[in-house]
């Protein structure tokens, strides 16, 4: 078994301080204080660190605790959960201590306890996906700062031809002759919110009354939605950046 701990913080709200934090690992140790010390000690066995929005986040809080450890693998469940549709409603991890009360304060270990759960759900999911999906994952995903230690830890690794499998997974939901390798290449996932008539799914225009794009409006910059699939799974976004028009958005590619 790989050697991880799963941890959380509270700032305060101005977010120039670390309030708490808390931390488990996968022999059931825990940690619950402030000490950053105390929290690199914590770390000395360890060789992933887990958590959930922990690379936009957390770490520039924990960055003197991790240099001062051995670790240097990380997971971050908030990347992994759009991709794998986790049995989550929303991108944040559910705190059932709160079902309790709504009043109840945030609980890091709590928290970090709870982020174990989800990884695992994460890890049970993508196990069950279909060959050909994992191999696509992994083409595309696999030097990824968000993903590659994932994949180490789970010990998944495959030399495959992504262009070749794309077009047979999905060759019943794209066009025979669309150049894949091309766009496996050069474009990330990009939508665009229409109007009447403008609708194009194929290439990422939305009209603005679909589920899609009535859940995107309204939302700011680095905010994370929630989209409810017909099937019941819940796909989650974060609004990376907003663009003018859909030419603006193919130049920043």
């Amino acid at each position: 078994m790989k050697s991880i701990v799963f941890f959380d913080l509270e700032t305060d709200t101005q977010g120039k301080k670390v309030l708490d934090m808390g931390a488990t690992n996968d022999r059931g140790g825990q940690f619950h204080s402030n000490d950053m010390a105390g929290f690199s000690k914590f770390l000395q066995d360890a060789e992933y660190l887990c958590g959930h929005n922990v690379f936009e986040h957390d770490f520039k809080y924990v960055k003197s605790a991790i240099l001062q450890s051995p670790v240097r693998k990380f997971i971050d469940t908030l990347y992994l959960s759009p991709l794998l549709f986790p049995l989550k409603p929303h991108q944040k991890i559910w705190k059932e201590y709160k079902i309790i009360s709504e009043d109840e304060q945030n609980n890091p270990y709590l928290d970090s306890v709870l982020a174990r759960k989800l990884l695992d759900e994460e890890v049970s999911i993508f196990n069950k996906l279909d060959n050909r999906l994992k191999s696509i994952y992994y083409a595309l995903l696999y030097d990824k700062r968000e993903f590659k230690d994932f994949f180490k830890y789970i010990d998944f690794s495959m030399d495959c031809d992504c262009t070749k499998l794309i077009k047979e997974y999905f060759k019943d939901r794209i066009c025979a002759n669309a150049d894949v390798a091309k766009y496996v290449a050069d474009y990330p996932i990009v939508l665009e919110i229409v109007g009447h008539g403008e609708s194009d799914i194929e290439n990422g225009k939305i009209h603005y009354e679909t589920p899609v794009g009535k859940s995107i409006l309204g939302h700011r910059l680095n905010d994370v939605i929630s989209i409810m699939l017909p099937n019941g799974y819940a796909v989650d976004y974060t609004i990376l950046k907003f663009y003018a028009d859909w030419d603006e958005a193919r130049k920043d590619d």
